[in-house]
């Protein structure tokens, strides 16, 4: 059965971590079809590229807080991004995007990875590393990312694709963090890699080498740093 507004109904996850006290997000953000996103997911142009039925112009507006994402989300033709959103209960491995796609076609065949490159959704040449979070309750690990809220459920093929699914799934989050404030999403998903993909023999010398040159990297180095926190404004 689908979920709210034609979404399929995502992945279950495990609950938050024990003693944690986490606060809803309001229903603007927390709605189907909001992701969360660490890496390419929320540069402008690469929204715009797997978003083309919208045409050139939709507004793709930053928020600077909870408060204006919810306003900004009124628009319904908008993506709303709002940033330093910390991803909490997942296991962060490095993993180059030549490995993934060898599993993708050991899944679905070299024809799909053809498919996608056809549709303008996977580049030609994988000479990237990315990162590969796994849901884990007991994992001190985190992603400093942000949310990309207003994408319909026709929309999310296109994602799933440039993820390759299924060697990343859309799956609820376990747990966000906002200005020092733990959440606990109903609907927000992330593209969660999954444990029974295990990495090759030769993937340690294609990591050493892409970790040389650190642009061949799908992420910043802020991915795995928690934001700074923001000064109390002191009246004068």
């Amino acid at each position: 059965m689908g979920d709210a507004e034609g979404f399929p109904k995502p992945n279950t996850i495990l609950p938050l971590q024990e003693g944690t006290e986490a606060k809803r997000l309001p229903e603007e953000l927390d709605k189907p079809g909001t992701l969360f996103a660490y890496g390419y997911l929320l540069i402008h142009e690469k929204v715009r590229d797997l978003l083309p039925e919208r045409g050139p112009n939709f507004p793709i507006l930053e928020a600077e807080n909870i408060e204006d994402a919810r306003q900004k989300a009124a628009d319904p033709n908008a993506i709303v991004i709002l940033r330093n959103v910390v991803l909490e209960g997942v296991r962060v491995d490095e993993f180059s995007e030549q490995m993934m796609r060898n599993w993708l076609q050991d899944e679905k065949g070299l024809d799909e990875i053809q498919r996608l490159i056809r549709e303008g959704i996977l580049s030609h040449m994988s000479v990237h590393g990315g990162l590969y979070a796994r849901v884990s309750k007991d994992s001190k690990d985190f992603l400093n990312g942000g949310l990309v809220i207003g994408l319909k459920p026709e929309e999310l093929p296109r994602f799933d694709g440039f993820e390759m699914e299924p060697i990343y799934k859309r799956t609820l989050v376990p747990e966000l963090e906002i200005e020092d404030q733990k959440y606990a999403p109903l609907h927000i998903q992330f593209y969660a890699g999954d444990d029974k993909y295990e990495p090759d023999e030769y993937e340690w010398m294609r990591m050493d080498h892409l970790k040389e040159n650190r642009g061949s990297l799908k992420y910043s180095d802020s991915v795995r740093k928690r934001p700074e926190r923001r000064k109390p404004k002191i009246d004068q």
